[in-house]
């Protein structure tokens, strides 16, 4: 039926240096624009996939950064990553070391499918405009999950002003 080999468990970390390389090396692929990027070595190892997580993390949430860009395209995805950057960085200075406190089913769900997805697409794309196609499904998830952190602790606070 779909047995396909490539995408069984004990492969999907050759399958992904493979997919990276192909995107960013392969045939049809525009090296000459800029569009690319590394976060270094990947031997196709789960050991290499797990080292490269935090950057994968990184480049599927924050990244181009405005100084990164070469085109209108990348300069509206480059746009998107610095709103994501700076409502991250909003939420966590607001709500501070009381984040812990608002973790439930749902931001859980959230932050393990962001961490997921965000590290397969980081890991196995290394060229922005396919990265910015790929990450559409990740960031609705992100920033609800962001949102329900935010408005849960405004909530909060609001119940604490009227006692």
């Amino acid at each position: 039926m779909g047995d396909d080999s490539r995408y069984s468990l004990d492969r999907i970390a050759k399958t992904s240096m493979i997919t990276a390389h192909d995107i960013r090396y392969g045939w049809g692929a525009r090296t000459g624009d800029g569009s690319g990027y590394t976060l270094g070595k990947l031997d196709g190892t789960w050991q290499s996939m797990i080292t490269m997580a935090p950057a994968a993390l990184n480049v599927s949430l924050f990244r181009p950064y405005f100084w990164e860009v070469k085109n209108p395209l990348m300069a509206l995805s480059s746009l998107e990553a610095l709103l994501t950057l700076c409502f991250t960085v909003y939420v966590l200075f607001t709500v501070r070391a009381n984040i812990f406190k608002y973790i439930r089913a749902e931001i859980i769900f959230c932050l393990v499918f962001v961490i997921i997805f965000a590290v397969g697409v980081g890991v196995s794309t290394f060229n922005f405009g396919t990265l910015s196609r790929y990450k559409i499904p990740l960031l609705p998830f992100y920033w609800s999950m962001l949102a329900i952190i935010y408005s849960t602790w405004k909530e909060e606070k609001i119940l604490r002003l009227q006692d």
